[in-house]
């Protein structure tokens, strides 16, 4: 199944909270028996910075991604907790779930890019969104690039075997 990638970044009103929230959410997916949904929380983790937890999300419909945030709303505990939540997601980039379901990668990150010219987003995503390690005894690879609006131009999503290569990556 092809699935459209987005993200959920969220601010907590309290600091603490973090893993409440994860362990709320983390396994959170459309009901088996509606036809008219498809969609699951592919991952989550606390992270730091201005934004507190990050959802990566799987779905078949944009719709879908509205309906998740709607569901923080009505969630009476996780509406007490959540201060606000934003959302990422790209049109072009069709995502195969399956890609990155490896069992040698063990970390992942996100990195958010600010572009010095605006307009080499698409060029940009285009070079990185494939790249992988090519020397002995490194394990990572870009398993997802895209575009994004507001404060950030793109969103990297890397899978790594040994946190070293985080900063390889960066630099690079």
């Amino acid at each position: 199944m092809r699935y459209y990638k987005g993200y959920i970044l969220i601010r907590l009103r309290e600091i603490g909270s973090e893993w409440k929230v994860v362990e709320k959410v983390r396994n959170l997916k459309s009901r088996e028996d509606d036809e008219d949904e498809d969609w699951f929380v592919f991952y989550c983790t606390p992270i730091f910075g201005s934004w507190d937890i990050l959802l990566e999300i799987c779905f078949s419909k944009h719709e879908e991604l509205d309906k998740l945030k709607t569901f923080f709303k009505i969630d009476e505990e996780l509406s007490k907790i959540i201060e606000e939540s934003t959302t990422f997601t790209s049109t072009k980039n069709n995502f195969d779930a399956t890609k990155i379901k490896s069992k040698n990668l063990y970390y992942r990150a996100y990195v958010l890019v600010r572009l010095k010219k605006i307009g080499l987003e698409e060029e940009i995503v285009n070079k990185i969104k494939d790249l992988r390690s090519t020397e002995y005894g490194e394990d990572w690879l870009i398993t997802y690039a895209s575009p994004i609006y507001g404060g950030w131009d793109l969103l990297a999503a890397i899978s790594f075997s040994k946190l070293n290569e985080l900063d390889k990556i960066i630099t690079n």
